[in-house]
């Protein structure tokens, strides 16, 4: 994650407490792609979606967090050869 979009979101929401895609990927032990993919098929879907310049940046709060972790627990890890196990 990009120091520069972290502070945005510190600056620009400072009273709320918002996690960026990489931090919330961290958090649940799965990587950027694997939530870009769960929200592409519609299985997961951030709470804000704002435009920093011509960047939209996924923002997910503690409620997301705890959904995602409890989405990932049925999930299995992997997508090789074109097989998805999701």
């Amino acid at each position: 994650m990009s120091a520069s979009i972290r502070t945005w979101v510190s600056r620009n929401f400072p009273d709320e407490t918002l996690y960026t895609i990489g931090e919330a990927a961290e958090a649940v032990a799965r990587s950027v792609p694997t939530l870009r993919r769960w929200e592409r098929d519609g299985k997961v879907q951030p709470s804000r979606m704002e435009q920093m310049g011509s960047i939209s940046v996924r923002l997910y709060t503690p409620e997301d967090i705890k959904y995602l972790r409890e989405f990932a627990q049925t999930q299995r890890p992997g997508r090789k050869a074109g097989i998805d196990y999701d």
